[in-house]
């Protein structure tokens, strides 16, 4: 039962102690459910013809770090049909302090920027969707 009871909050300080000693590294914790994306701005990018400029930011609110999602943009039309839909890795989206980080520290925001292609005039609506 390690890999289930060292992930839950009453177990894992026993787990993290038993493996100090006998040197076991405990898995990773992962709470999708308490990943949350904010502040979503798109808007023409401000250098590149046809493109556009996506900034977000993502905050663990779990108490613990976990790995960072990958995360969904989607554009729609007017009437809710897709337009365009890309999902993008950490390794894609993560630079400047982040760009090394192999997990996203509990409650500390972590902004982001993408530069993609512009879908078209279409796509009116944008939402992104941690995966």
């Amino acid at each position: 039962q390690f890999d289930a009871w060292s992930r839950t909050p009453l177990w894992r300080p026993v787990y993290a102690q038993l493996c100090g000693w006998f040197g076991c590294e405990l898995p990773v914790q992962r709470a999708p459910a308490l990943l949350r994306t904010r502040n979503l701005v798109v808007r023409s990018h401000p250098d590149e013809a046809g493109a556009l400029a996506v900034n977000a930011i993502i905050v663990n609110e779990a108490v613990f770090a976990q790995p960072f999602p990958d995360l969904e943009l989607r554009f729609t039309s007017m009437n809710g049909g897709l337009v365009a839909r890309r999902v993008f890795e950490p390794r894609e989206y993560l630079s400047g302090e982040a760009e090394n980080m192999a997990l996203m520290p509990a409650r500390t925001p972590v902004q982001i920027q993408l530069d993609i292609a512009d879908p078209g005039p279409d796509a009116v609506n944008y939402a992104m969707k941690i995966l």
